[in-house]
C-alpha cells in the first residue's frame, strides 16, 4: 500500500471516529436547526474538518519520514575547530572512533598549564608551542586588544581540578579529542598604567584567591604528531 493510501485510511479512520461522526451524514444538534443555528453548525463541521485532517497530515509524515534522530546530534563534526566547523561534506575523510591514551591526558593537562601561563604573561612565542595558528592569531588579536584599552590579564597557580574525555576522532591522518576540564587558578586583569601600589591597580578579579573555571578544549594533531589547542567552549 502507497503512503497516499495509508494516509487517506488513517484520515478516514479519524473521522469515522470524530463526534457527531462526520462522515455519517449527521452533523450534530445544529443541523436539525434554521438561519444561523444551521449556518454555525455546517462552519463548526467545517472547521472540525480542517482541523481532523491537519492532524491526520502531520501523522502521516511522522509516518513516512520518521521522527528526528537526536542520537546523531551533536556529533564530533559539530565542534569548531580551528575556527572553522568541522562538518561533514563532500571530499572529507570519512571519520573513525580513537582511543585516547593516557600520554594524551598527560599532554592536555600540560597544554593547560603552560597556555593559561603564556596568556598571562603574554608570552606569544611560547603559546604558538601549543595552539593552532588559528588559535594564536585568536590569541594575538584578544592581548593587542587588551593592550590598547591598557589591561593585562594575569593568570598564575594553576591546578586541574578534572579531566574528562568528550569525543575524540580521525579523519585520514588528522585526530581530534575534544575534552572537559576544570581548573582553579589565580585570574585577576590589571592596569599597566598604574602600580601595584596604586588602589585602581586591579581593574577586575582577585590577585589573593583562585577562581575555578570549566571548558571544553578540542585539540587536533597530525598523526604522530604533536596535540595543539584548535578550539575553546564553555562548558
Amino acid at each position: 500500500m502507497s503512503f497516499l493510501r495509508k494516509f487517506l485510511a488513517l484520515l478516514v479512520a479519524i473521522l469515522a471516529l470524530a463526534p457527531g461522526g462526520l462522515l455519517s451524514g449527521h452533523a450534530g444538534y445544529a443541523a436539525h436547526g434554521t438561519g444561523l443555528g444551521h449556518a454555525g453548525g455546517a462552519f463548526g463541521s467545517c472547521l472540525m474538518l480542517v482541523v481532523l485532517m491537519g492532524i491526520g497530515w502531520a501523522l502521516f509524515r511522522a509516518f513516512r519520514y520518521g521522527m528526528p534522530d537526536f542520537a546523531a546530534m551533536g556529533r564530533p563534526r559539530d565542534y569548531a575547530v580551528g575556527g572553522f566547523a568541522a562538518a561533514g561534506g563532500s571530499g572529507r575523510a570519512p571519520q573513525t572512533s580513537l582511543t585516547l591514551l593516557d600520554g594524551d591526558f598527560s599532554v592536555f593537562a600540560d597544554a593547560l598549564n603552560n597556555i593559561q601561563t603564556a596568556w598571562g604573561n603574554g608570552d606569544l612565542a611560547h603559546l604558538q608551542r601549543f595552539v593552532t595558528p588559528e588559535m594564536l592569531s585568536y590569541f594575538s588579536e584578544q592581548l593587542a586588544n587588551n593592550q590598547r584599552q591598557g589591561l593585562q590579564n594575569r593568570i598564575h597557580h594553576v591546578v586541574l581540578l578534572r579531566g574528562e574525555p568528550r569525543e575524540a576522532w580521525a579523519e585520514g591522518i588528522t585526530e581530534y579529542a575534544a575534552v572537559y576540564l576544570r581548573w582553579s587558578a589565580i585570574d585577576y586583569t590589571v592596569r599597566t598604567s598604574r602600580g601595584p601600589t596604586d588602589a585602581d591597580f586591579v581593574a577586575e578579579g582577585d590577585p589573593q584567591r583562585p577562581v575555578e573555571a570549566e571548558e571544553v578544549w578540542s585539540f587536533r594533531r597530525s598523526q604522530g604528531g604533536r596535540w595543539l589547542l584548535s578550539a575553546i567552549q564553555q562548558a
